[in-house]
């Protein structure tokens, strides 16, 4: 039975734990457009290649990556491994309860290894609350539109273009008198 599900259980939970992902928010609920902090650690034997490319602008349709930090590396004490870290600033415009879906960090064993490898953290969720609206405070009217005066820097392409255009004609009209005047 334990041979059974072993051969039937997902490549991705079959590997030693030598490689350990670890993904973490730095609260559990933000308003709608502001930004919080994803931290995502990986603790991997020293000599294993991490890429760091595999995050794009969108961890998915409701969780956008603003930035990411340097990726930072340090040794773990006691051992061979070293821990690498890096910080995702996140933001969503959708409201309620967003899932932040597992994250899939590629590794190599070693820089000739050709074989790839993915560590994904779990899946986390964080509560995107709606902007809040003061409905105490008198409603105000709507603006017009302020009319503003037109500067030189605006109206300079428009004269640079009618000189052109100007002497464009200007030069069809002379090389077409020229033209007749050769032919008598």
């Amino acid at each position: 039975l334990f041979f059974a599900i072993t051969i039937i259980t997902p490549n991705k939970y079959c590997y030693s734990q030598d490689v350990v992902i670890d993904g973490s928010i730095d609260r559990d609920s933000v308003l709608t457009g502001h930004t919080f902090n994803y931290d995502l650690n990986i603790r991997v034997p020293k000599g294993y290649i991490i890429n760091w490319n595999e995050i794009k602008d969108t961890l998915s349709k409701s969780i956008e990556v603003i930035s990411r930090s340097e990726v930072k590396e340090q040794p773990i004490d006691n051992s061979s491994d070293i821990l690498s870290s890096q910080i995702l600033t996140l933001t969503s415009f959708d409201t309620g309860h967003i899932e932040i879906p597992e994250i899939g960090i590629k590794y190599y064993q070693s820089a000739k290894d050709t074989a790839t490898y993915t560590a994904y953290t779990d899946f986390m969720e964080i509560y995107v609350k709606p902007a809040s609206i003061d409905t105490t405070i008198a409603y105000k009217p709507i603006k017009m539109p302020v009319k503003q005066n037109i500067t030189f820097e605006e109206t300079v392409p428009y004269f640079g273009g009618g000189i052109i255009i100007v002497a464009l004609i200007l030069l069809i009209v002379y090389f077409v008198k020229k033209s007749k005047n050769k032919g008598k």
